[in-house]
């Protein structure tokens, strides 16, 4: 026992016990640290139909009566990561997916929420699909469904939260 309390009083081991002390409570000061942060991510971009070349003569794919190229599907996943809740009012902005010139909406719905009683509101425009701000309790989230015609890549606007602005 006296060769135990011998090192413990030894001054490197006090040192490096002092040292892991303030790591760990570096760490557990970073991992409590209170954090704002929406997330996106792209789930699905796939072309719905794809002609054979014998039978794109023949054969025409319409939406609301107006023929159509290129038809893709997008599910977009949007969430609160972070350990805080996100709300309204702090957005600066609506968060904006824009598809570019070449799209075209052609619907989009939000296809799940979490919870379910979210409340979550999209608007479409001619190129762009907008979530209007709405509160983000930690973990809460949804999907959006968006049915896009034309060359396009979506592109998002992220709002700035104002918990970041100074």
């Amino acid at each position: 026992m006296t060769h135990l309390n011998d090192y413990l009083e030894s001054n490197s081991v006090r040192t490096l016990l002092a040292i892991i002390a303030i790591l760990v409570s570096i760490g557990l000061f970073w991992l409590n640290k209170k954090k704002k942060t929406l997330s996106y991510e792209i789930l699905r971009n796939d072309r719905l139909f794809k002609l054979n070349l014998n039978l794109e003569n023949r054969i025409q794919i319409t939406v609301d009566g107006s023929p159509a190229e290129d038809i893709r599907l997008v599910i977009v996943d949007i969430q609160n990561t972070g350990n805080e809740p996100i709300k309204r009012d702090e957005f600066d902005m609506p968060l904006r997916f824009n598809f570019g010139n070449g799209a075209e909406i052609v619907a989009a719905r939000v296809l799940s929420t979490k919870p379910a009683d979210l409340g979550a509101l999209i608007e479409t425009g001619k190129t762009d699909v907008t979530l209007q701000p709405l509160l983000l309790n930690k973990g809460d989230g949804l999907s959006v469904e968006i049915l896009v015609t034309g060359q396009s890549r979506p592109s998002p606007t992220l709002p700035v939260l104002s918990a970041y602005r100074k």
